[in-house]
Protein backbone atom coordinates (compact mmCIF):
# COMPACT_ATOMS: atom_id res chain seq x y z
CA UNK A 1 0.00 0.00 0.00
CA UNK A 2 1.03 3.82 -0.57
CA UNK A 3 -0.19 6.79 1.41
CA UNK A 4 0.26 9.82 -0.13
CA UNK A 5 -0.66 12.75 2.20
CA UNK A 6 -0.86 16.12 0.85
CA UNK A 7 -1.98 19.82 3.05
CA UNK A 8 -4.25 20.65 0.32
CA UNK A 9 -6.70 19.40 -2.17
CA UNK A 10 -4.99 19.07 -5.46
CA UNK A 11 -4.74 17.03 -8.61
CA UNK A 12 -1.01 16.49 -9.18
CA UNK A 13 -0.30 13.19 -11.61
CA UNK A 14 -3.61 12.61 -13.34
CA UNK A 15 -5.18 12.40 -10.01
CA UNK A 16 -7.29 14.23 -7.86
CA UNK A 17 -6.08 14.35 -3.97
CA UNK A 18 -8.11 15.47 -0.86
CA UNK A 19 -6.73 17.10 1.77
CA UNK A 20 -5.10 14.66 4.64
CA UNK A 21 -4.43 11.03 3.57
CA UNK A 22 -4.98 9.24 0.09
CA UNK A 23 -4.51 5.47 -0.17
CA UNK A 24 -3.13 3.39 -3.21
CA UNK A 25 -3.15 -0.30 -3.29
CA UNK A 26 0.72 -1.67 -4.56
CA UNK A 27 0.65 -1.20 -8.50
CA UNK A 28 -2.20 1.04 -8.56
CA UNK A 29 0.17 4.48 -9.22
CA UNK A 30 2.83 3.85 -12.15
CA UNK A 31 6.49 4.72 -11.53
CA UNK A 32 6.03 8.12 -14.04
CA UNK A 33 3.00 9.20 -11.53
CA UNK A 34 5.16 8.40 -8.23
CA UNK A 35 8.01 10.32 -9.68
CA UNK A 36 5.74 13.63 -10.06
CA UNK A 37 4.43 13.07 -6.60
CA UNK A 38 8.39 13.07 -4.66
CA UNK A 39 9.49 15.83 -6.94
CA UNK A 40 6.71 17.74 -5.34
CA UNK A 41 7.05 18.56 -1.92
CA UNK A 42 3.70 19.08 -1.19
CA UNK A 43 3.21 15.21 -0.96
CA UNK A 44 4.54 13.04 1.75
CA UNK A 45 5.05 9.21 0.49
CA UNK A 46 4.68 6.38 2.54
CA UNK A 47 5.01 2.37 1.21
CA UNK A 48 3.83 0.41 3.90
CA UNK A 49 4.04 -3.28 3.62
CA UNK A 50 0.94 -5.52 4.28
CA UNK A 51 2.65 -5.90 7.77
CA UNK A 52 2.70 -2.86 8.75
CA UNK A 53 -1.33 -2.23 7.42
CA UNK A 54 -2.26 -4.87 9.66
CA UNK A 55 -0.42 -3.71 12.85
CA UNK A 56 -1.67 -0.13 12.60
CA UNK A 57 -4.98 -1.47 11.63
CA UNK A 58 -4.95 -3.42 15.05
CA UNK A 59 -3.87 -0.27 16.73
CA UNK A 60 -7.32 2.07 15.72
Amino acid sequence: MIVVTVSEKCRRAGIDFKKGVNKFEAGELRNAQLAQLKADSRFAIEHVSDTDKGERDASN
